[in-house]
């Protein structure tokens, strides 16, 4: 039979004692004292990264007559999803994306604008008739998408004509 210390019945019921060979227990040290331990699964790791980045694609007549309609039309989708610019592709679009439009005449003066977000397919549609009282030239229409950080603009031409004359 081998007898131990008296020390090792403590040492069954206190996880915080270390015994030596001498039979004398100490108290078990932790590597961090003055730290918690915590174990678990991580949610999330924060970091600075880089937004993703959009691609705004348009659609528009770019030759209207005053009295008709400027009809844009405008897709939003993640660059990388969408790298030649497709606008009728069906994949990869990007919903509630803010769009601002802005039509300024040959002066640089603002003559319209408009803001929405694209539907549930990245798209997004206006239309406007051009004024009786348009003056005849190239106007620019600023076009803008936002989504979070992530911003893509485009700025087109439009090239306003007298109106039909028969």
């Amino acid at each position: 039979m081998i007898s131990l210390p008296a020390t090792y019945s403590e040492i069954q019921y206190n996880g915080n004692q270390i015994l030596q060979g001498d039979g004398t227990a100490i108290q078990k040290q932790t590597p961090y004292p003055n730290h918690a331990l915590a174990i678990g699964k991580i949610d999330a790791i924060s970091k600075n990264a880089s937004p993703a980045k959009i691609t705004l694609v348009v659609k528009y007549s770019d030759h209207v007559r005053i009295a008709y309609p400027l009809v844009i039309n405008a897709k939003v989708f993640y660059a990388n999803q969408d790298p030649t610019g497709n606008f009728d592709q069906y994949y990869g679009f990007i919903s509630n994306a803010k769009i601002t439009v802005q039509i300024l005449n040959p002066n640089g003066i603002l003559v319209q604008s408009f803001t929405g977000v694209t539907d549930n397919h990245g798209y997004y549609y206006q239309t406007f008739r051009i004024p009786d009282n348009s003056r005849l030239g190239t106007y620019s229409i600023l076009i803008s998408a936002q989504v979070g950080d992530s911003v893509d603009s485009k700025k087109l031409a439009l090239f306003i004509q007298n109106h039909r004359q028969y």
